[in-house]
């Protein structure tokens, strides 16, 4: 089978998965692996080709990351539960018995 498809199927299927995740970084090996195709059927081959795959996916998760924190929350912002929550609160104390 041609690497080109090869890597084809695999870019798909990974942009697949990224459904059923969270961290939406799957989707971008995903892209790489669609570039590494192109590569491939350009005639490149599989060591410039998994050379492309890992350079584009890695660059492509590192700007992500950068984009995202600006418009997302910072780990300081994340919901916090339980005790992490009470410091500074005022509460009301109810007699249960």
């Amino acid at each position: 089978m041609d690497l080109g498809i090869l890597w084809l199927i695999l870019g798909v299927l990974l942009m697949i998965a990224e459904i059923f995740t969270f961290g939406f970084v799957i989707f971008w090996f995903g892209v790489g692996a669609l570039v590494a195709a192109v590569a491939a059927y350009l005639g490149v081959g599989f060591v410039g080709q998994f050379f492309i795959f890992a350079l584009v996916s890695a660059g492509l998760t590192v700007m992500s990351r950068k984009i995202f924190a600006k418009f997302g929350h910072s780990e300081q912002d994340s919901l916090k539960s339980g005790i992490e929550a009470l410091p500074g609160k005022v509460g009301t104390v109810v007699d249960s018995s």
